[in-house]
């Protein structure tokens, strides 16, 4: 089943998933359409039992964020940083120990994570939305399209992936329209 998800996921993003040929897109690097912020790097002397979540690469698992490991910011801080303030629908990327056995660590933020700033090591995306819908990027993230091109590297022996090699990966970006009738067709496919 694993296979066949990520084959799935592959055809996708690839423009082989049906459709006409002129509507599939061509490849250009990730940057064109979008772009990674890092988090900031909160200081761990900073860090509270309770107050506004911190989110750290630890929680970012496949598809959701998970909080059974928590550190916070006490709350009457969290205003100095309202640039890593996480919105409902943003796309995260775990930028250490990214790629696992069981996949990417990739999520999306909901409206009970929040409110939570993005710590070090773990990626938001900024789209440009005009050229690229979340779904369909979020899709792509989760391909092997997107991991076979990252060679994570290691720092302190961590693998580890910067936001430019992420942002110099090659996205095949065919016009919103036809990324909606991906996502739609890749939704109908993996619920069977």
């Amino acid at each position: 089943i694993k296979q066949l998800r990520q084959t799935i996921l592959n055809l996708a993003v690839s423009g082989q998933l049906g459709g006409p040929r002129e509507s599939r897109g061509r490849p250009e690097s990730l940057d064109v359409v979008a772009t990674l912020q890092n988090g900031y790097a909160f200081k761990s002397e900073w860090f509270v039992h309770s107050g506004i979540r911190l989110l750290r690469n630890a929680n970012v698992g496949h598809g959701v964020l998970r909080w059974d490991e928590l550190a916070c910011l006490p709350n009457e801080r969290a205003n100095e940083f309202d640039r890593f303030q996480l919105s409902e629908g943003d796309i995260v990327l775990s930028l250490d120990r990214p790629f696992i056995v069981t996949g990417t660590k990739v999520a999306r933020v909901r409206l009970h994570d929040l409110p939570c700033l993005l710590l070090q090591r773990v990626g938001r995306f900024h789209l440009n939305t005009q050229r690229i819908c979340a779904d369909y990027l979020f899709l792509w993230l989760q391909s092997p399209h997107f991991s076979n091109q990252i060679d994570p590297g290691r720092s302190n022996g961590v693998p580890h992936v910067s936001s430019k090699q992420v942002e110099a990966a090659e996205i095949f970006v065919p016009p919103v329209s036809e990324q909606h009738r991906i996502v739609a067709k890749v939704d109908e496919l993996m619920a069977l």
